[in-house]
């Protein structure tokens, strides 16, 4: 059976099913959450702006401008912010195997600054790593032909010894290498915002005033941070009214150190499609998936019944693994719990 035969099937697939004891129960509407955004009003799901580029003399030049903004996570309170040409993270960058891209990558930040092309195939000239960092006010350009397969990559800061809490405070997004005509050929959802969606799951620390909590000190930067307000494309609480009853998720870990233990409030099932490679020679029928910092995965979901469901980890996965709650500070076992991270609400 060829992939194109195997995709094509309906996602009651059998093989390589994992089930997991969800240990909670899912009653009607969104009303009833396990963590600490039910104290968060309902939001509308964040779809990211969508930068395909713009074609100059045969390349898709972006123009990304790294600033400094304001954004409202918290109720009535902003937070202190940076992203991409927006206040907070950035927009998701859609390109084409083959395609030469150039990126013209402004810093107007009032530090230094770098930008990594993260799982992408590229010349270390144009990596954007520790090496490549852009002063303020000046502007940096990359420039190479995509070899990826269609998959989902991350673009994120990589400064030096200051990529955790600039990629904290928004500096990432997400990237899509894309074939419609492949996608539409095999059955997969593939319509930006209509049936295929970025899932930038991330968890952050507030302080009293509703400024990002980031501990600078050297065991959090060994141990890592984590957070205890779950955020879907940098808004917490929110609810998806997906177009169509057969999506796909781009799950993208863009958290610091928190590990994903990932299940639908139901149980039910979903196909696995991708990895951080790009598209399984077969999907895989799966319950439960996990997924470490930085990793994506794309899974195909049915919605068909119209029920209200949610996305949620699962504590005890890789978190605070080594115990150092017991120390105190940031890594205390209540940070280890289960997490409501997104609801979709298909009834319309």
């Amino acid at each position: 059976m060829n992939r194109r035969d195997f995709l094509r099937q309906s996602i009651a697939i059998s093989s390589g099913l994992i089930t997991a004891a969800v240990p909670f129960g899912f009653v009607g509407a969104f009303g009833q959450t396990v963590d600490s955004n039910a104290n968060f009003r309902l939001n509308d799901f964040n779809l990211p702006a969508l930068d395909e580029g713009q074609s100059i003399q045969g390349k898709q030049v972006f123009k990304l401008n790294l600033q400094q903004g304001e954004t409202q996570i918290l109720a009535n309170k902003t937070t202190q912010t940076i992203g991409i040409n927006q206040d907070f993270l950035g927009p998701v960058l859609r390109m084409k195997k083959g395609q030469v891209v150039k990126m013209q990558v402004t810093n107007k930040l009032n530090e230094m600054a770098a930008l990594h092309w993260h799982g992408m195939i590229l010349p270390a000239t144009e990596d954007g790593g520790p090496h490549q960092a852009i002063q303020p006010n000046n502007t940096w350009v990359a420039e190479w032909k995509i070899l990826n397969e269609t998959s989902t990559l991350f673009y994120h800061s990589h400064t030096h010894n200051q990529t955790g809490q600039q990629v904290w405070r928004g500096l990432g997004g997400q990237i899509q290498i894309v074939d419609e005509d492949q996608d539409a050929d095999l059955g997969i959802p593939h319509e930006y915002g209509v049936d295929d969606y970025p899932i930038i799951l991330m968890d952050r620390a507030f302080d009293a005033s509703g400024e990002f909590y980031y501990n600078n000190t050297r065991m959090d930067k060994m141990r890592g941070m984590h957070g205890d307000v779950m955020l879907v494309n940098g808004v917490a609480n929110s609810v998806l009214k997906p177009k169509k009853t057969r999506v796909r998720l781009r799950l993208h870990n863009a958290s610091n150190a928190r590990f994903y233990d990932l299940v639908f409030s139901d149980n039910r099932p979903f196909e696995l499609i991708a990895s951080d490679g790009g598209l399984l020679e077969k999907p895989t029928s799966l319950r439960q998936i996990r997924l470490a910092p930085a990793e994506r995965a794309e899974i195909i979901v049915d919605l068909s019944d119209r029920k209200p469901i949610t996305l949620r980890t699962i504590k005890g996965y890789g978190n605070l693994s080594m115990r150092m709650g017991m120390m105190g500070g940031n890594n205390a076992d209540y940070l280890d719990q289960n997490f409501d991270l997104l609801h979709i609400d298909s009834s319309q």
